[in-house]
């Protein structure tokens, strides 16, 4: 069963703060997209569409899985600053050991941190070439790939008068060759493995976000903000 609390904001009081406010604001705006986007991604991968449209499931899921990624990235700047202001660093130690260890999995991610080049090659390259641009070198990269492995080289296309049934099933496919071979750097031996690996990353670094700060953000209002 599902708990929850509430608090009112007294958006004067927060506005006293501006720096340190500014802050835990974009802190709850990337939990709040981060929260849409990877529930909508499970809805998809259980097959939550409509029906009829289940050629489109597999796209579907990478756009929200996509999408994810282009938000942790902007997070990582955001922990960053948090990081560097010096009223919120000394409220991580009245955190949880739980959140602490959650907030401690993203430094990890900064500069100079033992995850930094995971980070860049697992999550930054993808929002860098692929989340928000269609990059025409690496598509006809991934187009020579594709075309050349047997077996995986007859694709689909799908249009309708209904927008949700139309889906370019190949461009989903290109997309993923790109994403997977390409930037993941996943041979045909270990493709699954690779992967996997790169998924179960983000998604660790998506759940400490999340938990980090909901209890870091909630705990910031309560004691500067609330009513």
């Amino acid at each position: 069963m599902s708990c929850s609390r509430s608090l009112y904001v007294n958006l004067s009081r927060l506005a006293m703060r501006p720096d340190e406010a500014g802050i835990v604001l974009r802190l709850m705006m990337v939990f709040n997209d981060l929260s849409i986007a990877n529930s909508r991604f499970g809805e998809v991968r259980a097959g939550g569409e409509p029906s009829g449209v289940e050629h489109a499931r597999w796209g579907a899921g990478m756009y929200f899985l996509r999408l994810q990624i282009g938000h942790l990235n902007e997070a990582l700047a955001i922990i960053k600053d948090r990081q560097q202001n010096p009223v919120l660093s000394k409220m991580v130690a009245d955190c949880s050991l739980h959140a602490q260890d959650a907030f401690a999995r993203w430094t990890a991610c900064l500069e100079g941190g033992p995850q930094r080049e995971v980070f860049m090659s697992t999550i930054a390259q993808v929002r860098h070439t692929t989340v928000f641009h269609y990059d025409h070198k690496l598509v006809k990269r991934a187009l020579e790939d594709r075309a050349t492995r047997r077996g995986k080289n007859v694709l689909s296309v799908t249009s309708s008068n209904d927008i949700r049934m139309a889906r370019f099933g190949v461009a989903d496919a290109i997309l993923d060759t790109l994403t997977c071979r390409f930037i993941w750097k996943a041979k045909e031996v270990n493709v699954e493995e690779e992967i996997g690996r790169r998924l179960d990353f983000g998604y660790g670094l998506l759940m400490a976000l999340l938990e980090f700060s909901m209890e870091f953000a909630m705990r910031y209002i309560e004691k500067n903000a609330a009513l």
